[in-house]
């Protein structure tokens, strides 16, 4: 063309099947599969040194956009509600932010069934 490089799309290797992708890929057992004594149903893993014990929190009168801004600026998947008392009394995921979930809770509010679902 016009002594410049060509442009489009450019092959790095090879394209595979689906059939090749599924002939390679592990099989794992199901939880069906797993057979559990009683001594290994007694057994726990403590998680504690890999959780994060100090959540993130909003006070139940925080607003809808309070909460919107913690998650888009945290990156949170989830947010505790706190009363005045710092007890939790709910728990806010990032569906319950969406527009559908949102008027889904206002209209129930204004049936008087309250904020939450049944």
């Amino acid at each position: 063309g016009n002594g410049g490089p060509e442009m489009g799309p450019r092959r790095v290797g090879p394209l595979m099947s689906w059939k090749d992708i599924e002939g390679v890929y592990p099989r794992y057992p199901t939880v069906k599969d797993c057979v559990l004594s009683p001594s290994d149903r007694m057994c726990f893993v403590d998680l504690r040194p890999y959780a994060n014990t100090a959540a993130y929190t909003i006070n139940e009168t925080a607003s809808i956009q309070r909460a919107y801004r913690l998650f888009r600026t945290l990156g949170l998947r989830h947010l505790c509600v706190c009363n005045h008392n710092n007890q939790v009394v709910g728990i806010i995921t990032r569906k319950d932010l969406l527009p559908e979930a949102l008027l889904e809770s206002l209209l129930r509010v204004r049936r008087g069934g309250g904020g939450r679902k049944a």
